[in-house]
């Protein structure tokens, strides 16, 4: 017999209720509750979720936006060709009793599995961005939505489903923490003597702390008592003397003995030991301060960016694989293709570095589109005058190329006639190049935002937006078996 959320005796009917209306809706509350926290983490996401509730019962598929539909032949080869999946070990007394579990290895994908005395089995999926910097805190994540789902249909009712739902939106610092002190206690085989969120949250306050005007740069390591000896140590405070980690303004303005060199500041999670140098070993959590963002990692092993104190899994990396396409279309010569397009990631890395916006025009027409703007007598390549480009893209106005990588202008003024697509609050960058891109088929745009986002436009549209996923499924609606769903009998 099971409680119900008045603390009253649930009878079998009730129970029954319970799988037919209630279990669906928390299940899909709790995917979309998954959905929400990585799509805030990672751009735009789609998870996935295979479960059977006991033992040689079917296994349900819920995969609300279609993840899985392009890995049949894969799943259908791992748990119908082959029952090896549904063992496990003897589960202990009690509903915490549980195993972590294998399951397909699907290229692009994040799994991680769960089998327990109260779901016998369950099976989680996330899509893996190209520019995740570890699958670590997904998986965490993942983790965290199998315990908890274990736990509500353990308890059967929805009690705790909207607060189930809100726990896994907001779980992204959490994640990056327990994958750091899952890491250090496995290098360390030891606690490391301090609480990784109580410094990812040190790093998000100095990340956002001014000095004389200025974000931070430099780097901060956090050691354990174990690794601090390991360290080479140009200047050690004496204990006790250094500031606490907690005096975030301290903490900032110590940064400026380490700017723009090798060296770093060494913490132990409690205040300020000294100055090290040489290589950071792998067991201590490093935080790099560029202006205001930057990137944690363990050891040399990044684990996620930050910017304005909030977390992302993304590199900073600009992913540009739409203007790789879109120049390969246009050049016959991979090389030239490739130099181009590595001449204007550069561009784009500074521009987002720096907090600045540009536009960066590919003109492929022969002759090339005059743009009003400020000529050069003679065109610079691109890869030899690399520096020199960056500066001027800090100008108000476009950096004009030519398909060859070379700058014919920059302070370029872009315009068109008005069309479908535009975006106000994009702002005047943004709309002038859409306008430009219309009218002028032969070229492109890079535009990078002040605030950091890019965009590529071509024909008069932005061909990087991110996809949306309608939702096949509703929470109202039977979930498939995953025999019916692969069409087998």
């Amino acid at each position: 017999m099971l409680l119900s959320m008045f603390g009253e005796r649930v009878g079998p009917a009730d129970n029954l209720h319970f799988n037919e209306l209630a279990m669906p809706i928390l299940i899909f509350q709790v995917i979309e509750g998954l959905r929400r926290g990585l799509s805030r983490f990672m751009g735009q996401s789609r998870v996935a979720l295979l479960l059977s509730n006991q033992e040689d019962a079917p296994v349900f598929i819920f995969d609300p936006h279609g993840l899985l539909s392009t890995y049949k032949t894969d799943l259908k080869h791992f748990y119908l060709d082959s029952h090896e999946w549904r063992k496990h070990p003897p589960f202990s007394a009690g509903a915490g009793s549980a195993y972590n579990c294998t399951g397909p290895a699907l290229p692009g994908l994040i799994s991680c599995g769960r089998q327990s005395s109260a779901v016998s089995y369950q099976m989680w999926f996330a899509a893996a961005h190209p520019a995740l910097c570890s699958d670590g805190p997904i998986e965490e994540w993942l983790a965290k939505a199998s315990w908890i789902l274990a736990h509500e249909l353990a308890v059967g009712t929805s009690l705790f489903t909207s607060s189930a739902t809100h726990t896994l939106e907001s779980y992204g610092r959490y994640a990056i923490s327990d994958y750091l002190l899952f890491q250090l206690r496995k290098i360390l085989r030891a606690e490391p003597g301090f609480r990784p969120e109580d410094i990812l949250s040190s790093i998000a306050s100095i990340s956002t702390t001014y000095e004389e005007g200025k974000l931070p740069t430099g780097s901060l390591v956090y050691v354990s008592s174990k690794t601090l000896a390991s360290l080479d140590a140009i200047v050690r405070f004496p204990d006790g003397t250094g500031p606490s980690i907690k005096e975030h303004k301290h903490a900032r303005k110590l940064l400026t003995m380490v700017e723009r060199t090798d060296r770093y500041l060494i913490s132990d999670g409690q205040t300020v030991l000294g100055i090290g140098s040489g290589p950071i070993p792998e067991s201590a959590v490093a935080a790099h301060f560029r202006h205001g963002h930057g990137e944690v990692s363990l050891g040399q092993k990044p684990i996620c960016t930050f910017n304005e104190g909030e977390f992302s899994g993304l590199g900073r990396m600009p992913q540009l694989q739409e203007l790789q396409a879109s120049i390969s279309r246009k050049l016959a010569d991979p090389a030239s293709g490739s130099q181009l397009l590595h001449g204007i990631a550069n561009l784009v890395q500074v521009a987002q570095d720096l907090g600045h916006g540009c536009t960066v025009v590919v003109d492929f027409g022969n002759p090339m589109r005059s743009i009003p703007g400020q000529t050069l007598e003679h065109p610079l390549l691109l890869s030899e005058n690399l520096d020199l480009v960056e500066g001027m893209s800090k100008i108000d106005g476009a950096l004009h190329l030519d398909a060859s990588g070379r700058l014919h202008a920059f302070a370029c003024l872009l315009d068109g006639k008005a069309v479908e697509g535009e975006d106000r609050a994009r702002g005047a960058r943004y709309n002038s190049a859409l306008r430009f891109t219309a009218d002028c088929e032969q070229s492109l745009a890079v535009v990078v935002s002040a605030d950091g986002p890019v965009a590529i436009l071509q024909g008069g549209k932005q061909i990087n937006l991110p996809p949306v996923w309608s939702a096949k499924d509703s929470v109202y609606m039977e979930p498939p078996t995953l025999d019916s769903w692969l069409g087998s009998k």
